[in-house]
């Protein structure tokens, strides 16, 4: 604090080496980094109530001598409505246990479709949602290097756009959270990584 001013922020130096070269650590290491950084967003989503919203490969840096993840850049960073919070909490959990109707009225309330959405494309949606749940119920680990949702999901939102499907504006923040969420499920497959997303999402 004494070396910065009202125009010179000092920082500290922190070694590390880019997060995407960890892909060539063991697969234990892969595992725990991404579990980590899965832990955190839920973290920011369901604890802090503030996200940093931007998952740029390059706000992550990666210090094998200590195990340590770097995060950098905190400019992307918001406040996370707690309605926001609640309704995620709450479609995680009917996901999980496939119960649709409620995830279809939550879908509506974070804004994934709207109320006069034909009722062939909110039933598509739902099924783009329950292809991700049905995958994370599988099994006890995800393998994020073997899992083919990421295309299973592109070929459906297509599908869907060529039956005429036009998607109502997200809510902004509701925009930079599924923004999170991509950003670090690409890591995790770039990382190959094994999760136990089940124990983090019961926490």
């Amino acid at each position: 604090e004494d070396w910065s001013t009202k125009n010179i922020l000092s920082m500290q130096f922190v070694g590390g080496h880019a997060i995407e070269d960890a892909e060539n650590l063991p697969q234990k290491t892969r595992d725990k980094i991404a579990c980590a950084l899965i832990d955190l967003v839920l973290r920011e989503l369901f604890e802090f109530g503030l996200m940093q919203t931007d998952p740029n490969f390059a706000n992550y840096r990666y210090n094998p001598d200590e195990g340590k993840i770097i995060l950098l850049d905190f400019g992307a960073t918001r406040r996370i409505a707690p309605e926001i919070s609640h309704n995620y909490r709450a479609l995680l959990k009917a996901g999980l246990r496939e119960d649709r109707d409620i995830m279809r009225e939550l879908s509506l309330k974070i804004g994934f479709f709207a109320a006069d959405t034909e009722a062939r494309h909110q039933e598509k949606i739902l099924d783009m949602m329950s292809l991700v749940f049905d995958e994370m119920n599988k099994a006890d680990t995800f393998d994020f290097a073997a899992t083919e949702l990421s295309k299973r999901l592109q070929r459906k939102g297509m599908a869907l756009a060529e039956q005429g499907y036009i998607p109502p504006p997200l809510p902004i923040d509701v925009l930079f959270v599924q923004r999170k969420f991509g950003g670090v499920f690409m890591l995790a497959s770039k990382l190959r990584a094994r999760v136990d997303l089940k124990t983090l999402f019961a926490g």
